[in-house]
């Protein structure tokens, strides 16, 4: 079976720039690779101006589990949300892919 990685990316508004509501839609995203996903990621990130202070760490999701989130810089962090941060390490990523 095919791993399947997938998000929904969704923002708030920064009132720093006098924006109050969303700056964009939530948007749904998929990908073979964690490394496709961060590519998809980096272009929406850049293409809706989305800044730090818009930023919502969206949660990912391999095969249908919560396996981490995304911070702004697009690390991958390993679940729960908050501290301490713990990054995902290439070798979390190998695991993830034998054992599933």
């Amino acid at each position: 079976m095919q791993n399947i990685y997938t998000l929904t990316m969704e923002t708030v508004g920064n009132p720093d720039r006098q924006q109050y509501v969303p700056i964009t839609n939530p948007e749904d995203f998929w990908g073979f690779s964690i490394g496709e996903l961060k590519n998809k990621l980096l272009r929406w990130r850049d293409f809706n101006t989305v800044g730090f202070g818009n930023w919502v760490e969206p949660t990912l999701y391999l095969n249908g589990e919560q396996i981490g989130y995304f911070s702004y810089n697009l690390r991958l962090w390993k679940l729960p949300i908050g501290e301490p941060q713990v990054e995902v390490t290439q070798n979390d990523y190998l695991r993830q892919r034998v054992n599933v």
